[in-house]
């Protein structure tokens, strides 16, 4: 007997449940990977001006290692990027991402197409975005809205709307803004609100609500005049440091890191969701051109400092980011007359720079340094303190003071080497402690530690307060929108007439009706923006 039939038969059994097998285990993991983007969520961005289909969104806040004095070319880090979702130390890390299509248009401005206005854009924009994200929320994961620029500007009337109707889908909403003109504190459509610029279209509609109940993150670059713009406008020198802050900083988000060194600690509003972060600046953008043109670095440390400082005049840091705050005349009598002490401190720290090229410290003078010595120094009996607070900063000059007793209080070479002038950070504007000193080994001066203790007091203060949770997510109800609204920002701005190209979406898992229960069309309303750069203008920078 033969066996040979039976084991031809076998072996063909085998390959057969072997290919069987090998089909299965390939659509269960295709499966569970599509259940596992589902869960991951959908990450949906918007571009700025001149940036029609939000290219290179992708590799914003993408941590380029190149300095500022690189600029033009700094694009980002490819699968570094904050909101790569390929990147694994993303918080976006397997998400879906989804670019918004829109005109990006402003007036005069690269890219323009020569008829459409600013107000006509953004209402497209708006129209644009909802219908990606009526179907964004048609998943059952967790969603994100970003926008960078005038992009932010939609994302920030999309919020406004979304309040209107009783904040749907709050607990699995968020929202991301970079670079954006709403910022309450900074954001130039807030520091001139109402104001109306004919030649570019543009009206400033204020602030982001700042009672949204949205998990928001608005991200902002130290000295970005769309999203940082000075409180006092009168100070030229802090006018010119932000109109080349639009060139090397507004312009290119690509090098912002999220990880690294902030110009004032994050800030999370008490009475909202959104949390406020502010890049530092790799550099002051005034020192920019001369680093460029290979001026020694000896003599840019040198001036630092004292340039910060004369810069940070023109912002009011003791305002936290989160209150609206419309642009004022000059600063407080107090942080006048402290100028003078800390100007006298700025320039020691910017000697001590020069002499010591290998000295890592980077000197930083905060506004509310400014105003701690400034209260200091608005009292009689606080004066000698403040002069007190510069000590080290004349030593090393080797300088020569009076006290307020009218000895001489004269400082030795070795006391000299020995002091090391240093700045204290995160005083208030209440504070009326004059800054410590500390030596370079980190201990403070004996004179002035009781002050370093309320100074540090002072700081703790400060601490941002815990984020509050949103409240539990509503309904959120199906939009069958009109593209673009009428135009409720000024006379002088066109109206949006879109209508053709606008996303609709009939029926879906969030029914057809409004928060009142009536069925209705969905109307944008909003008012207008202001500007930025376009990609183009980032090369040109």
């Amino acid at each position: 007997m033969s066996f040979r039939p039976m084991i031809r038969v076998a072996s063909s059994a085998s390959r057969s449940l072997l290919v069987f097998a090998v089909i299965a285990g390939l659509a269960l993991l295709s499966s569970v990977g599509v259940g596992v983007r589902l869960l991951a969520g959908t990450l949906v961005a918007i571009g700025g001006n001149s940036n029609p289909s939000s290219a290179s969104m992708i590799q914003e806040l993408g941590g380029d290692p190149r300095s500022l004095g690189s600029y033009p070319g700094s694009v980002g880090v490819a699968g570094h990027g904050y909101l790569d979702p390929t990147n694994p130390a993303s918080p976006y890390y397997g998400y879906d991402f989804q670019k918004v299509g829109w005109p990006s248009q402003i007036p005069l401005t690269s890219g323009w197409d020569g008829k459409t206005t600013f107000e006509q854009s953004q209402q497209q924009g708006l129209a644009n975005l909802q219908g990606v994200l009526d179907s964004a929320l048609l998943t059952d994961g967790p969603v994100t809205v970003a926008g960078y620029s005038s992009g932010a500007n939609v994302v920030v009337r999309e919020m406004r709307y979304l309040q209107s109707i009783g904040s749907p889908d709050v607990d699995r909403l968020s929202f991301l803004l970079i670079a954006s003109m709403n910022r309450p504190n900074g954001g130039i459509a807030q520091r001139f609100p109402g104001l109306f610029v004919p030649i570019f279209g543009v009206k400033f509609d204020g602030s982001i609500p700042t009672d949204t109940p949205y998990k928001t993150t608005d991200v902002s670059w130290e000295y970005d005049p769309i999203s940082d713009f000075p409180n006092y406008p009168l100070n030229l020198l802090a006018d010119l440091n932000a109109l080349l802050g639009f060139g090397l900083l507004h312009s290119n988000y690509f090098p912002a890191d999220m990880t690294g060194p902030r110009a004032r600690p994050d800030y999370t509003d008490p009475n909202s969701n959104i949390t406020y972060v502010t890049l530092a600046a790799p550099e002051l953008p005034l020192l920019v051109p001369f680093k460029m043109l290979g001026v020694p670095k000896q003599l840019l440390d040198l001036v630092r400092p004292a340039l910060k400082l004369l810069v940070d005049l023109g912002y009011d840091r003791s305002i936290n980011p989160g209150v609206p705050t419309p642009a004022s005349l000059s600063p407080t009598p107090q942080r006048l007359i402290a100028l003078p002490f800390q100007l006298l401190n700025a320039v020691g720290v910017g000697i001590r720079h020069a002499l010591n090229p290998s000295w890592d410290k980077v000197p930083t003078v905060s506004d509310e340094t400014d105003d701690q010595t400034a209260l200091a120094a608005a009292t009689p009996t606080a004066l000698p303190q403040a002069k007190t607070s510069t000590h080290a900063a004349q030593s090393a000059a080797e300088v020569t003071a009076k006290t307020a007793t009218g000895k001489a209080d004269t400082t030795t070479p070795a006391d000299a080497v020995k002091s090391d002038p240093v700045e204290v950070t995160g005083a208030k504007a209440d504070d009326a402690t004059p800054a410590a000193t500390e030596d370079e080994t980190g201990g403070a001066d004996p004179a002035t530690s009781a002050e370093a203790d309320t100074s540090s007091a002072s700081a703790s203060d400060d601490a941002a307060p815990p984020t509050r949770r949103h409240p539990a997510g509503t309904h959120r109800p199906h939009r069958t929108k009109t593209p673009a609204a009428d135009s409720t920002t000024s006379s002088q701005t066109p109206d949006a007439d879109s209508s053709d190209s606008a996303p609709s979406k009939a029926g879906g898992k969030h029914g057809t009706r409004d928060k009142d229960g009536a069925a209705g069309d969905r109307t944008p309303r909003s008012t207008g923006g202001a500007g930025e750069s376009s990609d183009s203008d980032k090369k040109a920078a």
